[in-house]
């Protein structure tokens, strides 16, 4: 399959409905044009996307995770947002433009954060796919807010500034990056599986598949942050190297981290090995994670 065409494909199906969640036009103080600035940047939106190709493999329907899926994207923007103020990342470039707080300021790129993680549970809340039942909604709901918070991003943003400028070894860099990354790419991949009333059998293949991806997804980060051309990749490259983070890159090299992220790819391919032909979008999603822009 032609995963470009794939991804684009289902991008536009994603941009229309997030257009839908968050429409332009009334304007309070700027906060929905910052909301919109960040939301419809240069976003490949793999994480929506995944929801909707595990749907696909396991014969659920599109718009019946479409939602869930939004939502996700919402709590991955708010995320971003806040990584790149000052306060964290102090990165003044995201996806090939100034970040939020840069196009606007600091208060309100703070604040449509903010708004962002919460128009994420009111989409889900709105669900009116009458497939979809209570204990299926609260069960994508607990995913989702797992996700994003103490057990999910939030804290992997925390251990991320905790480990600046400190030797850390692989085992805590890739508890952090479960959570940091892999948390919302377990979360897509689940949400996808749950509304699509995948197995328990389907939805334990699924979680593996999302486990090692998402970390394969944080590793060819790290590796772009040293040898990315900032032009493709739209974000500062040395960032990392400039704040002391810890990385695959920093403890492994650049070469050892590469085949880290193909080994990581490996067992997500294996782990669907059972789908056939309908996971191939979940598998060349995999191969496409650690090829872009390297």
């Amino acid at each position: 399959m032609d995963i470009q065409k794939y991804l684009e494909k289902k991008k536009k199906i994603v941009d229309n409905a997030l257009n839908s969640y968050l429409p332009a036009g009334r304007d309070l103080s700027g906060l929905t044009s910052a909301m919109r600035y960040s939301l419809f940047s240069n976003a490949k939106r793999i994480r929506p996307i995944l929801a909707i190709a595990v749907a696909g493999s396991c014969g659920g329907k599109q718009r019946t995770v479409l939602p869930a899926a939004c939502a996700i994207e919402l709590i991955h923007t708010f995320t971003l947002i806040h990584d790149d103020l000052p306060g964290i990342d102090n990165s003044d470039l995201r996806r090939g433009r100034p970040s939020c707080h840069k196009a606007f300021n600091e208060a309100t790129a703070l604040l449509a954060g903010d708004a962002l993680c919460v128009l994420a549970f009111e989409v889900i809340l709105k669900y009116t796919d009458k497939k979809v039942e209570a204990k299926m909604l609260l069960a994508a709901l607990r995913e989702i807010s797992q996700a994003s918070g103490l057990n999910g991003v939030v804290a992997g943003e925390v251990l991320d500034i905790k480990y600046e400028r400190s030797k850390v070894d692989l085992s805590e860099l890739k508890r952090m990056y479960a959570l940091k990354t892999g948390a919302l790419i377990k979360a897509a991949v689940r949400c996808g599986a749950i509304l699509s009333r995948a197995s328990k059998p389907q939805l334990k293949s699924l979680t593996s598949y999302a486990d090692h991806l998402g970390l394969a997804f944080q590793i060819a980060d790290d590796i772009l942050d040293v040898v990315g051309n900032t032009k493709l990749t739209g974000k500062p490259a040395g960032l990392d190297k400039l704040r002391g983070k810890a990385t695959f890159s920093s403890l492994l090299g650049v070469e050892k981290a590469k085949a880290a992220a193909q080994n990581e790819i490996t067992a997500a391919l294996k782990a669907i090995k059972g789908f056939g032909g309908r996971a191939d979008p979940l598998r060349e999603i995999a191969k496409f994670v650690v090829e872009r822009n390297m």
